[in-house]
């Protein structure tokens, strides 16, 4: 919560959060989630309440693809790794 404040405060008109592993990286897995379900769910309700929206970046299953959080732009892929 507080870096969503913090990037707020610095400007940010939205956010935009990588809730699995990313294709690229090395040593990650593009479908391992990054953050729980409460995290991903803070950051959401306090980027809502500074009036700000939010995307989520995606791969494999779509597990954080943020349903049941609310109104947020996501970006998923089901690419095999």
């Amino acid at each position: 919560m507080s870096k969503t404040r913090e990037v707020v405060k610095y400007g940010a008109m939205s956010l935009r959060c990588c809730a699995t592993g990313g294709v690229l990286s090395k040593g990650d897995s593009p479908g391992a989630t990054q953050f729980s379900d409460e995290e991903i769910r803070a950051i959401i309700v306090e980027a809502h309440r500074l009036g700000r929206k939010v995307a989520a970046h995606a791969h494999g299953s779509g597990r954080h693809s943020a349903s049941g959080f609310g109104p947020v732009l996501t970006h998923t892929s089901t690419a095999a790794t």
